[in-house]
C-alpha cells in the first residue's frame, strides 16, 4: 500500500527538468535558480536577448513574442526557450510540442530532452515520460533530481532510489530534491531516515533570511510529510501571498483537511 501511495504523494510536488552540459550556453537565470529545471538559453540573436529579458522579468508571454522572431535564424535556441515559457505559464501541450521541435532541429540539446519529460508527466503521460528520460545520461544534482522523481512517479522504486542517492552526494543540490528524498524513504518505510533528512532540509530552510514563494512551498511540503500541519498551512499561505499556484493551494487544503477543518478546506479549494 506504502509504495501505490509514495507515486501519488510525489506527484503532487514534481516540478520540471535540469541542465545538460553540451547544451546551449546558459543566462543567469533567475526564474528558474531554485526548481529542478533548465533555464533558458542564449544565443548571438539581438531577438533572443532581448526575449531573455523579458522572461527574466517574469514576463513570459512577451518573451515568447521576441523568441518567436528568432525562429529563422537560431531555431533549437528559439524553439527551447518558447518551451520553457509556455511550461512556465502552465501550457503544458503547447511546451511539449516546442521541446519537441527544438530536438527535432537539435537532438543532442540534452535540456529539452528532460523538460519534455517533465512535461509529459505533468499531463499524465507516464510511459512516454520515462521513454523520453531514458535517452539522457545525467551527470549533476537537478538530473539526478529529475529521473528520480520521474521513476518514483513511474513506480520503478529501485531507479528512483539509484538516483536519489546520487543527487543526495552531487554538487550543489536543491532542497525540494531532498524533501522529496525524505519523502521516498518514508513512504518505502525508513521512517527514521527519512524523518532526518525532512528536518534538516526544513532547518536550512527556516535559517534562510530572504525567502521566496520556492521556500516556503517547499517548507509547506515539508512539514506535511513531518504531520505538522499548522505549519504547513502557515507556509502555504505565506507561499500563496507571493504568488498564487494550484500546487501551493493543494498543500493547503490536505492540510486542513488532516486536522478535520473541511470547511476551511472547502475555502482554500475553491478560492
Amino acid at each position: 500500500m506504502k509504495r501505490v501511495i509514495i507515486a501519488v504523494f510525489l506527484s503532487f510536488f514534481l516540478i520540471v527538468s535540469c541542465s545538460g552540459k553540451k547544451d546551449e550556453p546558459k543566462v543567469k537565470d533567475n526564474i528558474t535558480a531554485k526548481k529542478p529545471m533548465a533555464p533558458i538559453a542564449e544565443a548571438q540573436d539581438i531577438k533572443i536577448d532581448e526575449g531573455n529579458k523579458y522572461f527574466l522579468n517574469g514576463n513570459f508571454e512577451k518573451s515568447i513574442e521576441y523568441y518567436s522572431k528568432a525562429l529563422d535564424e537560431n531555431r533549437s535556441v528559439a524553439y527551447y526557450n518558447i518551451g520553457v515559457a509556455y511550461y512556465l505559464l502552465g501550457r503544458y501541450e503547447e511546451s511539449e510540442k516546442y521541446f519537441r521541435q527544438a530536438i527535432d532541429v537539435k537532438n543532442d540539446l540534452k535540456d529539452a530532452y528532460v523538460n519534455l519529460a517533465v512535461t509529459l508527466l505533468r499531463q499524465k503521460k507516464v510511459g512516454e515520460a520515462v521513454e523520453v528520460i531514458s535517452k539522457i545520461e545525467p551527470t549533476n544534482a537537478k538530473e539526478y533530481q529529475i529521473m528520480a522523481e520521474i521513476y518514483t512517479i513511474a513506480r520503478d522504486y529501485p531507479k528512483a532510489y539509484y538516483y536519489f542517492k546520487k543527487f543526495s552526494k552531487s554538487k550543489d543540490p536543491l532542497p525540494s530534491g531532498f524533501i522529496n528524498y525524505g519523502i521516498f524513504l518514508k513512504a518505502m518505510g525508513d521512517n527514521d531516515k527519512g524523518d532526518k533528512i525532512l528536518n534538516e532540509t526544513i532547518k536550512k530552510l527556516e535559517s534562510s533570511e530572504f525567502k521566496d514563494y520556492e521556500d516556503f512551498y517547499q517548507l509547506a511540503v515539508g512539514y506535511f510529510a513531518l504531520k505538522m500541519y499548522d505549519k504547513a498551512i502557515l507556509n502555504a499561505k505565506y507561499a500563496i501571498n507571493l504568488k498564487k499556484t494550484y500546487e501551493a493551494l493543494e498543500i493547503m487544503v490536505k492540510s486542513y483537511e488532516a486536522i478535520g477543518k473541511y470547511g476551511l478546506a472547502a475555502l482554500a479549494a475553491e478560492s
